[in-house]
């Protein structure tokens, strides 16, 4: 899960709008710093004077090809990293809901201190103006906030808002299509909306009984009435 992320950022390689995770910047960034220490060892390792060697200290020789080799990976793999990383601290800083800027005082003593305890807080529940949510896996693909998501009985359109709720959705006017099952219950056209469900209608008589002006009930709805008037004792 930690090298998707990894993967996942690098995808993400200048997208500084939107919100990450905690579990998304820590696994891009530790796994960085490990690589980078595996780098600036072996430089160094392979970069010893001819002293150390002299003094019985068990080390490569002194190589200066394989020190430019492994020095210029090194530099190679900084700037590769540098747009990534700059971008998932500003994501894991909008999931704070805090503004991007605040990258800039890493740079800063003392408030470097306050934008690391920023990165280490969980994320925040509200859906905000940076967006609804961080990423829960890679690759998920999460509303933006004020985008209009078509269903089948309108528009749903999402909007940050600070009640706690994940995704807020609110309707729009649109109905479903004229004729529709659905659209003749909300005009209260029950006798069509029975006949388009596959009910019989029965035609009104000229002096109407009871019985003839409601829809007999099937055999599982008699069924069902029974057994409730048997259990309410009647």
């Amino acid at each position: 899960m930690y090298f998707q992320w990894y993967r996942y950022c690098f995808s993400k390689y200048f997208t500084f709008q939107g919100r990450a995770s905690r579990t998304e910047y820590w696994s891009f960034t530790i796994i960085n710093l490990l690589i980078l220490w595996v780098f600036w060892f072996i430089s160094k390792l392979v970069d010893i004077p001819e002293e150390a060697m002299s003094e019985g200290i068990p080390v490569f020789p002194k190589d200066p090809v394989l020190a430019l080799i492994f020095g210029s990976l090194y530099l190679i793999f900084c700037i590769a990293i540098f747009f990534p990383s700059l971008a998932v601290t500003v994501r894991r800083l909008h999931d704070r809901n805090h503004s991007g800027f605040w990258v800039i005082a890493q740079l800063i003593p003392l408030l470097n201190l306050v934008v690391l305890l920023m990165l280490l807080l969980p994320s925040s529940p509200y859906p905000n103006y940076y967006g609804l949510r961080a990423p829960r896996f890679p690759g998920e693909k999460v509303p933006e906030a004020g985008a209009d998501i078509y269903g089948p009985y309108g528009t749903v359109a999402y909007r940050p808002q600070s009640n706690g709720d994940e995704t807020v959705t609110q309707q729009n006017q649109n109905t479903p299509a004229k004729g529709s099952v659905m659209d003749e219950i909300m005009h209260e056209n029950l006798a069509n909306a029975d006949a388009q469900a596959g009910l019989e209608d029965r035609p009104a008589a000229a002096s109407p009984s009871k019985s003839e002006t409601h829809r007999p009930m099937r055999g599982e709805e008699s069924s069902l009435v029974a057994r409730l008037n048997k259990l309410s004792g009647k």
